[in-house]
């Protein structure tokens, strides 16, 4: 994070402790319903976009062995 950044989010602190707790509160229930928003929106653009590109796994096969005994262990490579 550069500094002017630093800086800029020190102001910002400062002025929720500085100022008027009601001129705070009126600012942060604005930035707070912002914030809402674009968290709402990004969920919502990110699960179309996942939605597309999703494909679905297949079903694993359950049987009565693998359920009492465990999945059976993979074959060997050296088989």
């Amino acid at each position: 994070m550069s500094k002017s950044n630093d800086a800029e989010e020190v102001r910002v602190l400062r002025f929720f402790e500085d100022e008027p707790i009601e001129k705070a509160e009126l600012l942060f229930n604005i930035v707070a319903a912002k914030m809402h928003e674009r968290r709402e929106s990004k969920a919502q653009n990110s699960a179309g976009s996942v939605a597309k590109n999703h494909k679905p796994r297949k079903a694993r096969r359950e049987t009565e062995e693998n359920n009492r005994n465990g999945a059976p262990e993979p074959p060997s490579a050296s088989n």
